[in-house]
């Protein structure tokens, strides 16, 4: 029960954190943001966002979420090749940084779309590290750190944009300036973090050096978890892209999309928390050969089915005033999006948990046909 009790406390935790925070930012400033610059223009910005997310393996190839598995079992090791993997991501984020540009030249984008592209790449970069920050601080066991640094970057836009939205003219705020500000505060949240490394001795980041041997040897070992990634990331991300390169009206649909998947994104983050906080857990315990993960597996199912059921059916049968009270521009047709893009959200929620297990279990195999 010790192993039940210190999961349901963090998941108390982290879940009350982000449910102050978070919905704060989808609702109160995210979809202010789109209603304020139009279905059109936040339209172009999520097709890009998610272009950006579509080449997201290349930033990462498997490294977080390998690091965060293995090292959570070997914790002692992480202040030894924590410096290494830091050099590996280095290298990584530059070759992302030139694909995303390259592919949004060849996809015809120019102008301010390629200066968004890159801005948005790098604001990935940014988060990238944050939660690489994350899995370390988790792994070493200081679960309340993680849980705060979860919402920080959220909870400096939720400053910062609101200040824009509300005391600056609305013919002064752009979806550019939007950008700019989540760049400010993924830098803030970043250095946060790196701070909380040093102080509680998890790692020196000034020991950061490019090791190509053990370079080489990281990535054959993440790149099952690279697969994943990429799997997971093709069928979550490539639909707002799509719609609006194949559309003649293509940014409209995309905002229109992009309304109901918000919503989607908002209700997964409890699925997201929930991995986040199982998946070093679990790979202690199977480490240890604990005979307690099938408990933990029980009570956290339990958890979010019941979570989830509900979520869907008062979405499907509240669809209409959920999405009337939320948008400015909705209409019958936005209601219809939302009742087909919420059906999803159980299959999601459940993928969470046992992925998470297969994650941790290094049962890479079963994840990649799980997702295809």
């Amino acid at each position: 029960m010790a192993l039940e009790n210190r999961f349901l406390s963090n998941l108390l935790l982290v879940v009350s954190v982000n449910l102050l925070i978070k919905p704060l930012y989808i609702f109160g400033i995210d979809r202010t943001v789109q209603n304020t610059v139009g279905p059109e223009e936040y339209g172009l910005y999520f097709a890009l966002l998610n272009l950006v997310y579509l080449f997201q393996i290349f930033n990462d190839l498997g490294i977080q979420n390998f690091n965060h598995s293995v090292y959570s079992k070997f914790d002692y090791l992480i202040p030894k090749y924590l410096p290494r993997i830091l050099g590996t991501k280095f290298l990584l984020s530059l070759v992302f940084l030139l694909i995303i540009v390259l592919s949004g030249l060849l996809l015809g984008y120019t102008g301010l779309s390629v200066r968004m592209i890159l801005l948005l790449a790098f604001n990935q970069v940014l988060a990238s590290y944050l939660i690489f920050f994350r899995t370390n601080l988790s792994a070493r066991g200081y679960y309340s750190l993680d849980s705060v640094l979860s919402v920080l970057d959220k909870s400096i836009m939720i400053l910062v944009v609101g200040y824009l939205l509300w005391f600056v003219p609305s013919g002064d705020f752009n979806i550019f300036r939007f950008i700019l500000a989540q760049t400010l505060s993924f830098v803030l949240a970043v250095t946060v973090a790196i701070f909380l490394l040093r102080y509680y001795r998890v790692v020196s980041l000034r020991k950061i050096r490019i090791d190509w041997k053990y370079s080489r040897w990281i990535l054959r070992k993440s790149f099952p978890y690279a697969l994943v990634l990429l799997l997971m990331t093709l069928y979550t991300r490539m639909d707002g892209v799509m719609l609006e390169r194949l559309l003649t009206d293509g940014r409209e649909q995309a905002g229109i999309y992009a309304a109901s998947y918000r919503i989607l994104d908002a209700f997964a983050m409890l699925g997201l928390l929930f991995a986040g906080l199982l998946l070093p857990m679990f790979s202690k315990e199977i480490a240890a050969k604990s005979n307690q993960i099938h408990s933990l597996v029980k009570v956290a199912t339990s958890i979010i089915w019941a979570i989830s059921v509900a979520v869907v059916a008062s979405c499907v049968a509240f669809a209409d005033p959920i999405m009337q009270w939320l948008y400015v521009d909705a209409d019958s047709y936005y209601s219809e999006v939302f009742r087909w893009v919420m059906g999803s959200y159980v299959a999601i929620c459940l993928a969470y948990i046992y992925g998470t297990l297969l994650t941790a279990n290094e049962s890479m195999t079963s994840i990649e046909s799980t997702n295809t």
